[in-house]
């Protein structure tokens, strides 16, 4: 999040020139294009990524507590045999 009106104001310094005669409509322009286009584009681009970074940890995890329940034996005491076809 970018607080106050510091996202706007980024816009309009990379796109406006301070003793330009159309500075207000640019400067509107430029707002409007950030909150309308720019903002929600960057939170859906982070939000995916900190998405896809979750469920690769979560697969993580899951194949680290699964491995030791696949490689315990079946019936505890007993011996198991299997045949590999």
């Amino acid at each position: 999040s970018i607080p106050g009106n510091e996202g706007p104001a980024l816009v309009c310094r990379a796109a406006l020139k301070p003793t330009a005669q159309v500075s207000a409509f640019v400067r509107s322009a430029a707002e409007d294009a950030f909150e309308r286009l720019i903002f929600p584009s960057v939170q859906r681009e982070t939000r995916a990524e900190l998405t896809d970074m979750a469920s690769q940890g979560a697969i993580h995890n899951f194949a680290l507590n699964l491995k030791p329940l696949l490689m315990q034996p079946p019936v505890k005491g007993f011996v198991t045999m299997g045949l590999d076809p």
